[in-house]
């Protein structure tokens, strides 16, 4: 990634990259919520850009009016795995649909019992979405989608992998295009 954006000088010197821990990322375990990456790990990236901010996991970003809140969990794989009744595995626009409400609407990033997702109750805090963000980003192994609760935009843009899928949100509108590097 370091090398990556040095080669785009412009974005190096005028974009801040916020990096957000997986649950995934070495050193910083599966309880929720997670602190952010240790500096060591990051190192490299930061002689190269000139702003990086190491963000907790969920992290809270703040654009004029606007809220936003990144979650890196796979949220969809671990409410099928904990459902009474086991989904239609081909089903997944309407069971991220039922998500994105669950979340909204119970204010809480976690709505799975401790055993599916241990949280660290002194920082629980961190889960709960009260106000509502202008948008809740949970990147997850499923196909994107977008949602819209309660003027909140529920996103998972997929995986940014081999097919450079990724999603531009405009904040005035508020609006959210998938898109894909050609």
């Amino acid at each position: 990634l370091a090398n990556t954006i040095a080669k785009r000088s412009r974005i190096a010197e005028s974009t801040t990259i916020v990096l957000v821990p997986g649950e995934n990322d070495a050193c910083v375990g599966k309880v929720i919520p997670q602190h952010p990456l240790p500096k060591s790990l990051v190192s490299k990236l930061e002689n190269k850009c000139r702003k990086v901010v190491l963000g907790s996991n969920p992290s809270r970003i703040a654009f004029g009016s606007k809220e936003f809140v990144f979650f890196r969990v796979d949220l969809l794989h671990r409410v099928r795995a904990n459902c009474v009744k086991p989904p239609n595995m081909d089903e997944t626009t309407v069971l991220s649909e039922t998500l994105a409400k669950t979340i909204v609407e119970q204010g809480h990033l976690c709505p799975l019992p401790l055993s599916a997702a241990p949280v660290a109750w002194n920082r629980d805090h961190a889960l709960r979405l009260a106000p509502l963000p202008t948008l809740l980003c949970i990147p997850d192994k499923c196909e994107p989608y977008s949602w819209s609760q309660h003027e909140c935009t529920v996103v998972n843009p997929g995986l940014f992998g081999p097919d450079g899928s990724f999603i531009s949100f405009y904040a005035k509108a508020p609006d959210v295009q998938f898109a894909q590097i050609d």
